[in-house]
């Protein structure tokens, strides 16, 4: 059954040889006629080889067999079956001649399957046609490729007997006593003897299975411990019944990163950053990979595309300006697909380092080699995918409440062990209910200098009543205008003054007293206001943008007043306030009124422009009561690291010296009457 195995196989891949001249081979001294075909297990005969002695005497009385298998005839006449069988016109000979007289071992110092490979290549390139046609036969078994005999080889099936010689599960191994019982060999034959010696036009190959075991040095092949292809050192006969290399796609590896993504503050962690390697062919060799973190900063470059080099990952990675550290490495085979081993290598609540806003944490991993044919020492880098470290900017509320019809949104950060958030001096309402449970805004100064506190005690002053969920959902009464009463027709700062027609200006050395304003859009330039009252009342639908300092001086100049009568106050009342980024320290009432009225702290980029830490990125002070139905809260400044952490953007201050106004302009014009009693619990 096996033989019949082989005839099957062995027919296909028949009739490889053309005329080779084998007159002089038969002419061969005796001595060298047994170096070139060595017949195994054969006793020395006084037979001499010569054209008197018939080949059959010498073929049986030498070395006996079982039978033989022969390939399809290339020439004329075809062999018979019982030609074959009886062995009366056949000779044998090594598929890949040995020099022609003893020669070296085709085969010799044949340490890796690369070298098999390339020696099968040159001897598949010899000007020889044996040796060429011997080297096909090899190749093709090899493939489990009949191809009807041809002596060529194509380019594809050079490229697939690479590719399967390239399977890491592959291996190749040197045995100095292999069994060659079932051989192959170059065969003549010739149904009639007496043509034998025609120079080899009768020349193929065949199968021969000796009746006693022989050994010989061979290279064998194995998958998983089974043995899969072997062929003698010698003279490259095939030996054995396989069914040659197992067709093998070459591992192509490409990594990635899964996970980071958008931004993080200082301070705060990364969930999850995932290594992947997808193998687009079979299991891979064994390859390094290595897991890096880079450390970018602000406005420095990063390779983010796919990449192959020999430079190591943190040299790729790396420049002058950038920080890479190799957080994991090891050497795996990879399997087909998106090998989960190298999954659970992820990394988990990465510490984010307290870095400046802007500063990119990249992740990438690298693996080498990275395919069957990559060259040595060449890495394939997958893109760098990065966090990009930000900040949330803070608001702070001195010296009052803060009161909303509405919800209140803000962030809290964590920095080490402190939380530091938004905050109110005093009480905070809300008609709507605040997001994250309330907790990211505290009452009653409770994330003044950072808390690590639990988070029920951020908000000891925050007024609700509903008693599950969120915070809020406080029944505020009606708010009263603040604005209806500077815009009546008794001013409450008087003497009313002529309207102001510019659309920008100063209000430096301007007499107290009520302006309106008829230019619909009006920017108020830095001013010191010195002992004055100034109401500034816009158009209906009108805008005044704040574009510079609003100072309160005495009548001398000074920052010290004499009295009550001396304190400077200014009121604002427009559709829209909008305060540029040169403006830091506003002193002045803003009172917005209309509908969909607004104040915006930074006005140098539109609403819903996309603001970077290097845009209005100062600290503004407004220093006075503010009432509008939007406040959109714009500035960039503070938060960037530990030692700002508690450094607001935006800080709203109603300071002693406005009750004091207050109290000294209505007791001038009329009376202090109670408007309203609102009962809140004790502070203590």
């Amino acid at each position: 059954m096996m033989v019949s195995k082989i005839g099957v196989r062995t027919l296909l891949v028949a009739a490889f040889f053309v005329s080779v001249g084998l007159v002089s081979i038969v002419l061969q001294p005796v001595d060298e006629a047994q170096a070139i075909y060595n017949p195994p297990a054969c006793g020395i005969q006084d037979d001499l080889w010569n054209l008197q002695t018939t080949y059959r005497s010498y073929y049986n009385d030498k070395c006996p067999v079982d039978n033989v298998t022969l390939l399809p005839h290339r020439g004329a006449p075809s062999p018979n079956a019982g030609n074959i069988q009886n062995v009366d016109a056949i000779s044998y000979g090594y598929v890949i001649p040995r020099a022609w007289v003893g020669g070296p071992d085709v085969l010799a110092n044949t340490f890796s399957k690369t070298d098999f490979y390339n020696k099968l290549v040159a001897y598949n390139a010899s000007a020889d046609p044996w040796t060429k046609m011997g080297a096909a036969y090899v190749v093709h078994l090899a493939l489990g490729d009949n191809s009807g005999g041809s002596p060529t080889i194509t380019p594809a099936q050079w490229a697939d007997l690479f590719n399967r010689l390239s399977n890491p599960s592959l291996t190749m191994a040197w045995d100095p006593a292999y069994n060659i019982t079932q051989n192959s060999a170059s065969v003549w034959l010739d149904n009639n003897m007496a043509g034998f010696p025609d120079g080899g036009f009768n020349m193929d190959m065949a199968k021969v299975v000796s009746n006693s075991p022989n050994f010989s040095g061979a290279l064998y092949f194995q998958v998983a411990g089974s043995t899969v292809f072997a062929i003698e050192v010698k003279c490259a006969n095939v030996l054995g019944t396989f069914n040659g290399f197992p067709a093998y796609t070459p591992f192509d590896l490409t990594p990635s990163i899964s996970g980071p993504s958008g931004v993080v503050e200082a301070g705060g962690t990364i969930a999850v950053a995932t290594p992947h390697v997808n193998n687009t062919g079979g299991t891979s060799a064994g390859s390094d990979w290595q897991l890096t973190q880079t450390i970018v900063a602000p406005g420095g470059a990063i390779s983010q595309t796919q990449t192959q080099s020999a430079s190591l990952p943190c040299i790729n990675y790396g420049s002058p300006a950038n920080t890479c550290n190799i957080v994991k490495q090891g050497n795996q085979a990879f399997a087909s697909g998106d090998d989960p081993t190298i999954q659970a290598q992820q990394l988990t609540n990465i510490a984010v380092p307290d870095k400046p806003p802007g500063t990119r944490i990249c992740f990438a991993l690298s693996v080498n080699p990275y395919g069957a044919s990559s060259p040595a020492g060449e890495w394939r880098h997958s893109p760098a995918v990065c966090v990009v470290i930000a900040k949330s900017p803070k608001l702070q509320i001195w010296g009052g409440d803060l009161r909303t019809r509405g919800r209140i949104m803000t962030s809290a950060s964590t920095r080490g062990a402190a939380q530091f958030g938004s905050w109110v001096e005093y009480a905070a309402f809300s008609t709507g209910s605040n997001p994250d449970a309330g907790y990211n805004f505290a009452s009653g100064a409770g994330f003044a200098g950072g808390t690590n506190t639990s988070k029920p005690g951020h908000n000891l002053l925050t007024f609700a009543n509903n008693t599950v969920g969120s915070y809020g959902n406080y029944a505020l009464p009606a708010m009263p205008s603040v604005a209806a009463q500077f815009t009546g027709s008794t001013p409450v700062v008087a003497p009313s003054q002529p309207a102001i027609g510019a659309a920008s200006l100063s209000l430096s050395g301007y007499a107290s007293g009520t302006y309106t304003l008829t230019s619909n859009d009006v920017t108020l330039n830095a001013s010191d206001l010195k002992g004055t009252s100034i109401v500034l009342i816009a158009p209906a639908g009108g805008t005044v943008t704040i574009a510079g300092d609003i100072r309160y001086l005495s009548p001398s100049g000074s920052d010290t007043f004499a009295g009550l009568s001396e304190l400077p106050q200014l009121i604002i009342i427009a559709k829209t306030i909008n305060i540029s980024s040169a403006a830091q320290n506003v002193n002045a009432w803003l009172l917005t009124t209309g509908a969909g009225n607004m104040i915006n702290t930074c006005s140098d980029v539109p609403l819903g422009a996309d603001l970077t830490s290097t845009i209005c990125d100062t600290l503004l002070t407004i220093n006075g009561p503010v009432m509008t139905d939007s406040l959109y809260l714009r500035r960039t400044a503070g938060a960037d690291d530990l030692a700002t952490a508690d450094v607001p953007a935006e800080t709203f201050n109603l300071r002693a010296d406005t009750y004091l106004w207050a109290a000294n302009t209505t007791t001038q014009s009329g009376r202090v009457q109670t408007d309203q009693l609102t009962e809140a619990a004790p502070r203590f």
